[in-house]
């Protein structure tokens, strides 16, 4: 008699526990209401661009962080150099910007620049897509982006940045910011240069299709809170670009 060999194998899988979901941490947004609320209650949705990502990034200016961002179309006019941002769709002049809050002013047939928002001082950036008219005016249809800009953490702290491209292009920051010791005050300064080359597309006639560059600003900001810790202080922040 011959006994053939039977190996019976058993394989017993247990069905994976489901992974516990990873918390996102819930942040403080302020644009969509203007009143501060937690990101996962305010009924608009709001899109957070912090400042480890704005470092990582390495955009120079508003206009170059926001088109790495799905949703967000930037509108250029190459002969004068200027970006607008489109939301949903709808034209520059129907998206509002903001700096801590406030309005940027400087449009130009209804266009902002943000090529010239300097990205320096920005501890981040709230994103709100879709009308925001009942609060903001008829400039927001679109949308609003708020650049809320950083506060010194230490007693001093500085810093520069600089970069060099093609066509010449050079591109030069630097700011400091102080907390004032006694006073419960926050003090920031900053300032940029950056300048290029004109650039022709077409040799074949005289005029240049891009023209050259040559901006520079300079931006402060100041928040105090008189009163005990954790009451509603006062801030000023202004800017200049040429």
């Amino acid at each position: 008699m011959v006994l053939l060999p039977s190996i019976l194998l058993l394989s017993l899988a247990a069905d994976p526990e489901p992974a516990a979901e990873t918390a996102r941490p819930r942040e403080t947004v302020v644009t969509a209401t203007r009143t501060p609320q937690r990101s996962d209650e305010v009924t608009v949705p709001t899109e957070v661009i912090t400042r480890r990502e704005i470092e990582v990034s390495g955009a120079r200016d508003l206009a170059e962080l926001l088109e790495l961002y799905p949703g967000v179309e930037i509108a250029r006019d190459v002969p004068v150099r200027t970006s607008g941002v489109r939301l949903l769709g709808l034209d520059p002049e129907y998206v509002l910007v903001l700096i801590d809050g406030e309005r940027v002013p400087g449009r130009f047939g209804g266009t902002l620049d943000i090529e010239r928002l300097s990205l320096r001082d920005v501890e981040r950036i709230e994103i709100v897509k879709g009308p925001s008219s009942v609060i903001y005016g008829s400039d927001a249809m679109g949308g609003v982006i708020n650049l809320i800009t950083r506060r010194p953490q230490r007693p001093l702290e500085a810093g520069a940045r600089a970069s060099y491209g093609g066509r010449a292009e050079l591109d030069l920051r630097g700011g400091a910011g102080a907390v004032l010791p006694g006073m419960n005050a926050t003090a920031i300064a900053g300032a940029g240069f950056r300048r290029g080359d004109a650039f022709d597309l077409d040799p074949s006639n005289v005029a240049t299709t891009g023209s050259a560059l040559d901006t520079w600003d300079v931006g402060a900001a100041a928040s105090a809170h008189p009163g005990p810790p954790g009451t509603a202080g006062t801030s000023t922040t202004s800017s200049t670009t040429a």
